[in-house]
């Protein structure tokens, strides 16, 4: 039996513990926030409104197409239903040339973010409760707002797993023989200083970097509520 207050649970032989289901579930939801904010932000990018009313114009996609099931041809990530359509023109006669399929995927792959958006439009509404008739700045900022959060918790899991790298267990076999302060003076010549690391200081920069994306959507749409 499983349920809620369950320890572990029992999945096609495979034991899982309750709190690794959460964390995991946790992480998944982490991923979709990040996912959707990204698109939301990238949708809106660059662009003055003056109502909540031009918000959700903006917010309409463009297309009916990217809704639904998407799949991978070949390292090509694009919408189930323009495969089929291609594929059926290919049954059909329509298309005969090799050059024709070509085409087709190279429209296809220049519209992936027009596709993607409303996949990822008809998600948020979803997602987060929302009905396209009434969503405003307001929603747009708390889906930011979470988005923004996500984004640095996960830098910040980053940071603090770099960190380990320069702990006092990773310095075991420098400066053998001699104190700690030669032992740490050892390990600093060879991996460097762990605030100046290259990889370190990148994390941090996209950690301002997306703090200040996030920010100014925000402010650009704040005063609308």
């Amino acid at each position: 039996i499983a349920g809620e207050t369950s320890a572990a649970y029992i999945y096609q032989s495979a034991k899982i513990r309750n709190s690794a289901l959460h964390k995991g579930i946790g992480y998944y939801e982490t991923a979709i926030h990040k996912f959707l904010g990204n698109s939301i932000i990238s949708r809106l990018k660059g662009l003055n409104f003056q109502s909540n009313e031009e918000i959700r114009k903006r917010l309409t996609p463009d297309t009916e197409i990217g809704k639904g099931d998407w799949v991978d041809v070949a390292g090509l990530i694009a919408p189930k239903s323009e495969i089929e359509r291609l594929m059926n023109d290919i049954e059909s006669g329509e298309i005969t040339e090799l050059e024709q399929i070509n085409a087709r995927c190279k429209e296809i792959h220049s519209n992936y973010y027009t596709y993607e958006w409303t996949w990822a439009y008809d998600k948020i509404l979803s997602f987060y409760d929302l009905d396209p008739e009434t969503i405003t700045a307001g929603d747009v900022i708390r889906i930011v707002n979470v988005w923004k959060e996500c984004v640095v918790n996960l830098d910040w899991m980053l940071y603090e797993d770099a960190k380990k790298e320069f702990s006092l267990n990773s310095m075991i076999s420098f400066g053998a023989d001699g104190s700690r302060d030669e032992m740490r003076q050892d390990f600093e010549q060879v991996r460097g200083v762990f605030e100046s690391n290259p990889f370190v200081m990148t994390v941090l920069e996209h950690i301002d970097k997306k703090t200040a994306l996030g920010e100014e959507l925000i402010n650009r749409i704040g005063q609308l509520g």
